[in-house]
């Protein structure tokens, strides 16, 4: 399951220091630690804005290992992929807090190695991932964060902005307990302009 629009990669995904560099002068502290975090950025809403983050499921399915290709996928190439031997759920979702949408994630879960109350609750589609993770696990981690500078036509038409709106993403391998995902999130316009925002701390 691809993307629900097409992403146009300013350049290549990279290691975020020198880019988070590049841009200081335009980037918020909240944005900028948020492209940074390392454990559940669902946590990290919910503390910024000491509000539960709601999910609004755009699609979800589970392909099979046979269906499972990226090698053409610019979000997804040259990058590590996922025991697919149980099948992948791929989801995309909108996480609305405070009332409104802050963040596009798309993730690819292995089903390998997941209890099946665990999966039943994925395939439901109401929680964010990272609630349920934390749940399984005292810690979540994350490797291979890159992040890019993206435009999205057709996302920034559905948001009701310009076509050449840029957008900042970042993808990972997020691993808690027996899970291991791939993830995408797309950080949404206004992300940064609350000022109700509250300190956080890493978990």
């Amino acid at each position: 399951m691809s993307l629900p629009f097409v992403l146009q990669f300013r350049h290549p995904w990279q290691s975020p220091h020198p880019l988070l560099i590049q841009h200081q002068a335009t980037l918020a502290d909240p944005l900028r630690a948020a492209l940074l975090h390392a454990g559940s950025l669902t946590d990290y809403l919910e503390q910024l804005w000491q509000q539960p983050v709601v999910v609004r499921l755009e699609q979800q399915q589970v392909a099979t290992a046979l269906a499972v290709s990226d090698s053409d996928d610019p979000v997804w190439s040259g990058y590590p992929l996922l025991d697919s031997s149980a099948g992948l759920l791929s989801r995309a979702a909108w996480l609305h807090v405070a009332g409104r949408d802050r963040l596009f994630a798309s993730s690819q879960l292995a089903l390998a190695g997941l209890s099946q109350s665990l999966r039943d609750r994925i395939e439901r589609g109401q929680q964010p991932l990272g609630t349920l993770f934390l749940e399984q696990a005292a810690s979540v981690a994350r490797e291979r964060l890159e992040l890019a500078l993206v435009t999205a036509p057709q996302l920034a038409q559905r948001l009701d902005q310009p076509a050449e709106q840029l957008f900042w993403c970042r993808r990972s391998l997020f691993y808690a307990g027996t899970a291991r995902a791939r993830i995408v999130e797309i950080f949404l316009p206004g992300f940064q302009d609350d000022r109700h925002l509250h300190p956080v701390t890493q978990r």
